[in-house]
């Protein structure tokens, strides 16, 4: 059993040092990591469409979920995604839209309990054109690029030039979506591949990007891949029933050398987790049992680096936590003009909980155990 915990200064500015020590079978091992807190984002524009249909959206998720998790053929979870820990002894927290979240005691990872198959999964992610819709809006294209996609390229080719001590030559992101953060990586003078399942992402992103991206299954086709510097999961590990293995595959791929993987993913202890817990009938965002049928916390997902063959070494926080109280209580209260009126108070609101780190994203940077 893998335990961690932290040493970090009082005081928390937007960048700091941390020390991150993980205890396993009497050994333990203390590593230095970067933290990065905030990211400021016009949240509203980027969300204009889902703020205006939130009831619809609600009723469209809420009733898919539903039908989803009284499917007979649901696999049960036998064991912890991450730790391997039998399920028997998991603790049950709550039931969104029929989905069981429940709470490993060894590790701390949040999952669902009940799930879908590999093969549902991959489906609905190959052939779903309403999941990728938020992220191919042309309208919203340049925002896209400018407040989310560029700034996490920036933030990637800067944590691997630290690390490793030159830029990268070559990018691989795993689960691409429409390709923002390839163009992002391209447009930055970075060499990027984007691999990705779902056929309305890869139209967009040959339409409006012109870059072809690889249709590939990332697990069992990783050998014919390419040689890259980087493998980045943006909110992608989340959504599989086994993270460790897809960290795995990414050492494999990346063979040693000195490398570095990114993921993005949603954390459970959080604002925007105790706000949707709440507001259970409401949710179509974070406690999303098809999207996220993982939840991290800094614990379990610092364990899936290392069982996956990585040590972490930058963590950056920031969330949409006070967009989600707001959303919720526009809904709840029939006003949308709340949104409006309080739009200018969510960047200082969700600036103070990024730094208290009470959000709901984390970005996790890490180089190989077995770099040479």
């Amino acid at each position: 059993m893998i335990t961690w915990s932290r040493n970090t200064p009082f005081e928390a500015t937007d960048t700091l040092q941390e020390t991150w020590t993980y205890h396993e079978d009497g050994h333990q091992k203390s590593i230095p990591v970067e933290i990065f807190l905030g990211k400021p984002i016009d949240i509203v524009s980027l969300k204009k469409e889902n703020i205006e249909d939130f009831a619809s959206k609600i009723d469209s998720i809420s009733q898919s979920r539903k039908n989803l998790y009284q499917d007979t053929s649901l696999e049960h979870v036998m064991v912890c995604p991450v730790c391997s820990s039998s399920t028997d002894t998991a603790t049950k927290i709550i039931k969104i839209y029929g989905a069981q979240y429940c709470r490993c005691n060894y590790c701390t990872h949040h999952f669902v309990l009940d799930r879908l198959s590999q093969k549902a999964i991959e489906e609905f992610y190959t052939s779903n054109q309403t999941y990728q819709s938020t992220y191919a809006d042309p309208e919203t294209l340049q925002k896209r690029l400018k407040d989310i996609s560029l700034p996490k390229a920036r933030w990637t080719i800067e944590r691997f030039e630290h690390l490793v001590g030159q830029k990268p030559k070559k990018i691989l992101d795993v689960g691409t979506g429409s390709g923002h953060f390839v163009h992002a990586c391209r447009t930055l003078g970075i060499e990027a591949d984007g691999l990705e399942i779902s056929q309305s992402g890869v139209k967009f992103c040959k339409d409006i990007f012109g870059i072809k991206l690889i249709q590939k299954d990332f697990i069992t086709e990783w050998e014919s891949l390419g040689d890259y510097d980087i493998i980045t999961f943006w909110g992608v590990i989340e959504h599989v029933p086994g993270p460790v293995i897809m960290l795995k595959t990414a050492a494999q791929l990346l063979d040693k050398k000195p490398s570095m993987i990114v993921t993005e993913v949603p954390r459970w202890a959080c604002f925007g987790t105790e706000v949707q817990k709440l507001f259970p009938t409401s949710i179509i965002r974070h406690l999303d049992p098809l999207g996220h049928i993982q939840m991290f916390t800094d614990s379990s997902l610092a364990t899936t680096f290392l069982k996956g063959g990585f040590e972490p070494n930058a963590a950056w926080y920031f969330g949409m936590d006070y967009y989600e109280l707001l959303v919720q209580t526009a809904h709840h209260l029939g006003d949308k003009n709340i949104l409006e009126t309080m739009k200018s108070y969510i960047n200082p609101i969700q600036n103070a909980l990024d730094h208290s780190r009470s959000v709901d994203t984390i970005v996790l940077a890490g180089t190989s155990t077995q770099a040479e």
